[in-house]
């Protein structure tokens, strides 16, 4: 139904306004009128003014305009109408027409504080930290608001001017008195300037005021620590444990200070009260486990008794048993891992991590480079695990169905079983799955759907793929690598190939596969020489073992005219199972062909 905007009375006016919840038509700002007005004119502004308030909290924001416009006739220069008008715009998001609005508001009553804070708020917002700060320290100067010096402090904070926001909190500190919060961020932000001295010295004032509080005096202690000065860290650790003899932070810092200075003894003394402290929580205990882990206080033997012991304290407790299987794979016993992850979906199937940890551990046995000299046992090893991944994978999901990454390894497991239709219905689920604010989970996706694509030779499709990925993740390194190999293939784009394939070898310059698609790309720009430099470091560090490397080794001598070492090369590639009828026609002639 059209709207009828009806003009005749304020009454009909008011009656005749219908509900709308779409984003309000724009403000009629171009009429002008003189700001003193009559006080039949002002009673008229008031009606028509908290008629627009009504009709916004009832959801009606058409009408609350059209109402808010005929304020605006009566008098442009009404704060309040301005700042009715930001309201509504900042209820649909719309940040630029509500800060414009609430500017204006702020300059037409610069005595409200409201206002201005609304203005302040909106900046913040908008992500325009120094514009807000303007607003704030003005704020601050009219009425010394606790409240605001807090948000200053943080905004200096977000902006990088430390010494501006310790000068805030110091100001605030002045108003409150000393406070933990107030100096631990001055701690922290002494720390980040590298002002030891007055970050200790913050602590030093806390202790003062507060001499019997535990945390300033654990605190202080940690400070020395830094300060390598453990003779005085003690003190305050022993001072702290006699205010409170039974806290296990206060433990917890001595364990760590006796470990650090290479106390074995007192060290394992503390970690075994604690350990056999009835009063200590489980939460506690595994803390403390890890932390003897951390210094090598207790070897493997040791620590799986202690495991064993609180197990049989806590039999449900899944926590304990996620830290039993960290330590048992990090102890590399990934039998009894896969037996404890096993254990714990038994007590609560619904716990999609030890999921993830089972199918991990159930793929520690396959090998993370191809060799092509081992194709055929490889290729086993792989079919296997991809049997084991995708009944895991489905089992998993029974239980958490809206687990991405549980689509990820089912997806992977029928793509190496060759099941390719599936598996792109598998990504297509897990995609389906990720919320649009994880761009990272996406990419990967996408990366997967690519790589799949790109199996099947639809070089179309992959690279589209990648580039979805490549818009939504520039930092995945395998992304980069893959992308840039197949542009290089389509012979697309080289030189954004060479950059992203540049990073790859950057961050992992032993990797044989990043070489080779680095080197490759310079093959197809016909920069042969540093071809060679990089396919040469893909051979020495391992690739000689790959068929497409050799084969690229190949192309390569025979564009440097080293002919017999391309041949060798050809038929080494050969060896190592490569059956591309482009391959034997270069045997065969002894000369370079186009795939």
């Amino acid at each position: 139904m059209q709207k009828i905007k009806l003009i005749i009375t304020v009454l009909l006016l008011s009656v005749f306004c219908v509900s709308a919840t779409a984003k309000p038509k724009k403000a009629v700002t171009g009429k002008k009128a003189a700001s003193n007005i009559s006080e039949q004119e002002q009673r008229k502004l008031d009606y028509f003014f908290y008629d627009a308030v009504r009709q916004r909290h009832l959801g009606n924001y058409d009408c609350a305009v059209d109402l808010l416009t005929e304020c605006y006739y009566i008098n442009p220069q009404s704060a309040a109408v301005a700042h009715e008008f930001a309201i509504i715009y900042s209820d649909f998001q719309d940040t630029p027409h509500a800060l414009a609005f609430m500017q204006q508001a702020a300059r037409l009553d610069p005595s409200n504080i409201a206002y201005k804070k609304s203005y302040a708020e909106l900046l913040v917002k908008n992500e325009s930290p120094n514009d807000a700060i303007k607003v704030y320290e003005e704020i601050a100067r009219l009425t010394g608001d606790e409240e605001i010096d807090y948000m200053l402090a943080s905004l200096y904070k977000q902006t990088g001017n430390s010494k501006q926001s310790i000068a805030t909190l110091n100001r605030l500190e002045s108003k409150t008195g000393i406070d933990s919060e107030i100096t631990m961020e001055k701690f922290g932000l002494y720390m980040h300037l590298d002002k030891k001295k007055q970050a200790f010295r913050e602590i030093d004032h806390l202790i003062e005021k507060y001499p019997q509080n535990v945390e300033h005096r654990l605190w202080r202690g940690a400070a020395y620590m830094v300060e390598e000065k453990p003779g005085k860290a003690l003190q305050q650790f022993e001072i702290a444990r006699q205010i409170e003899p039974g806290n296990p932070k206060v433990a917890f810092s001595l364990f760590s200070l006796y470990a650090a200075e290479g106390d074995s003894a007192r060290a394992n003394q503390v970690y075994t009260n604690l350990y056999a402290d009835s009063a200590v929580s489980l939460a506690d205990k595994l803390s403390a486990m890890e932390m003897a882990v951390y210094y090598s206080l207790q070897n493997s033997e040791q620590m799986n008794k202690n495991y064993q012991t609180l197990t049989a304290q806590y039999p449900e407790s899944e926590q304990l048993t996620l830290s039993y299987i960290d330590f048992l794979i990090m102890q590399e016993n990934l039998e009894e891992a896969t037996l404890a992850a096993r254990q714990v979906l038994k007590i609560n199937p619904h716990n999609c991590d030890v999921w993830h940890k089972l199918i991990a551990l159930q793929m520690a046995d396959v090998p993370l480079a191809l060799d092509s000299s081992k194709m055929e046992e490889q290729k086993a090893i792989y079919d296997e695990h991809a049997r084991r991944q995708l009944a895991t994978s489905e089992e998993a999901l029974q239980y958490c169905p809206d687990e991405p990454n549980l689509y990820l390894f089912k997806a992977a497991a029928l793509q190496q079983m060759e099941r390719t239709d599936d598996a792109f219905a598998v990504f297509q689920a897990g995609l389906e799955r990720v919320s649009p604010a994880n761009t990272t989970a996406q990419a990967q996706f996408y990366l997967y759907i690519g790589d799949l694509h790109a199996g099947e030779e639809n070089l179309t499709e992959a690279l589209a793929n990648y580039e979805k990925a490549y818009a939504l993740d520039e930092s995945n390194i395998t992304l980069l690598n893959n992308y840039a190999y197949h542009l290089a293939l389509a012979k697309k784009d080289l030189d954004k190939a060479e950059a992203m394939s540049s990073k790859t070898v950057l961050a992992q310059p032993e990797n044989v596969s990043f070489l080779d698609t680095y080197a490759w790309i310079f093959f197809q720009q016909g920069n042969f020489i540093l071809a060679d430099l990089y396919i040469k470091q893909a051979v020495e560090k391992g690739g000689n073992n790959s068929d497409v490397i050799a084969e690229h080794y190949g192309d390569i001598q025979f564009q440097l005219g080293n002919t017999d070492e391309a041949l060798r090369w050809w038929k080494r590639s050969a060896e190592l199972g490569n059956k591309s009828e482009v391959l034997k026609r270069k045997i065969g002639e002894g000369k370079y062909v186009e795939n």
